[in-house]
């Protein structure tokens, strides 16, 4: 056996030949995950009917199930927003770790046939010279897709190197080599280059979208789409306010990247009231960062993550602030106790807020978050 494969089993736990439910679920995993790769699997009655049972058998195996996620053993990894001490058994999702097939077989007595990922690395091996860099990332762990076998997840690898003068995007790469799926590459770039070194892939240009008054006295950024278009709508209640502004909005944060203010790194699109006259300022104060003054402000949603992006816009527009017209009334809303919490909106991923550089923001919008414990959303305000 190849020394780079792990001989450690852990030990079977003290409980599972008791547990017959359990056992038939393990088995269950292993032959499915033999078969096509499953790893993702649902709690039904059907699978686990002890989970079904009275409420003190219930409870003991799904207590017991969940000691096969912890460190100890491993087996699975429980995905979901709910405790783990809650009751609500069916239809939670438990991730089978396919590092641990020998482990699973061992407690099982089944016997074992050439690990997965054994193979994996020996087909890699094989087709080693037909990658011009380096294959040990590949060989880490076995690539699975469902309803794919080996040599056909290897060969869509294989293909990326007939495109290397082809000028294409990670995304374009992807659904070329694998089965059209745009986004199978979109966690591999660092794989990619380590296979094909000399690859080069074309970054996607940021798609910017730019509502131009006939003078302009300001840049606004804005983060929400629907606050966008109401704003080029001239909206009731916004238009004043948004007098003389360009108005800018793009997905996500795609403006807080390093290339933002690259010609290749974006592509602008103009309303369709925009003249040649302001579009040609515009790009003179984009591209040009010395060409102009003009105020530029954020505006987006009160939370710590619409403070990250006011401070990695900062990072290109250095003299950005916070918009003070848009974020007065989302701030009363914060003070009457009328926003959210992070709970409620599913933002408890949100990375705490840090200092932007924006005095308004630092001292004012950022504090009344910490002391609220609420968000608002920009859509709020209309």
């Amino acid at each position: 056996m190849p020394d780079y494969l792990d001989d450690n089993v852990v030990d079977k736990p003290p409980w599972l030949d008791e547990q017959q439910g359990i056992k038939n679920f393990l088995t269950s995993v292993l032959k499915k995950f033999e078969s096509n790769n499953t790893l993702r699997f649902r709690i039904t009655k059907k699978i686990i009917p002890e989970l079904c049972d009275s409420a003190e058998i219930s409870d003991t195996t799904w207590f017991l199930l969940n000691e096969l996620c912890t460190d100890k053993y491993k087996i699975f990894e429980f995905k979901g927003t709910q405790s783990i001490l809650d009751h609500s058994y069916l239809d939670r999702l438990l991730y089978f770790q396919a590092n641990s097939e020998k482990t699973l077989r061992a407690w099982l007595k089944i016997p074992s046939q050439k690990s997965l990922l054994e193979s994996w690395r020996s087909l890699v091996k094989q087709n080693k010279l037909k990658f011009t860099g380096e294959t040990r990332n590949l060989t880490e762990k076995q690539i699975f897709v469902k309803g794919k076998n080996q040599n056909e997840i290897l060969s869509g690898f294989i293909l990326i190197r007939s495109y290397f003068n082809a000028g294409l995007t990670l995304r374009n790469l992807s659904a070329c080599c694998f089965w059209g799926d745009s986004k199978f590459l979109d966690n591999k770039i660092n794989l990619i280059k380590s296979l094909y070194p000399e690859l080069k892939i074309i970054a996607r240009p940021i798609v910017i979208n730019i509502y131009l008054p006939k003078v302009i006295e300001g840049i606004l950024f804005i983060e929400n789409q629907d606050n966008y278009t109401q704003a080029v709508k001239s909206v009731k209640g916004i238009s004043e306010k948004m007098n003389n502004l360009a108005l800018i909005f793009s997905y996500g944060n795609k403006l807080s990247a390093e290339r933002i203010r690259t010609q290749e790194g974006v592509s602008f699109h103009f309303h369709e009231n925009s003249n040649l006259t302001m579009k040609n300022e515009f790009k003179k104060f984009w591209f040009v960062k010395s060409y102009n003054n003009w105020p530029v402000h954020f505006w987006g949603d009160l939370d710590d993550e619409g403070m990250r992006i006011l401070y990695n816009l900062k990072q290109s527009f250095n003299t950005i602030e916070a918009w003070k017209k848009g974020y007065q009334p989302m701030l009363e809303l914060l003070r009457n106790n009328n926003g959210h919490t992070a709970e409620q909106s599913g933002k408890l991923n949100q990375k705490e807020a840090i200092k932007t550089g924006c005095s308004y923001a630092d001292d004012v919008l950022i504090p009344a978050l910490k002391k609220c414990g609420q968000y608002v959303d920009q859509e709020s305000i209309v």
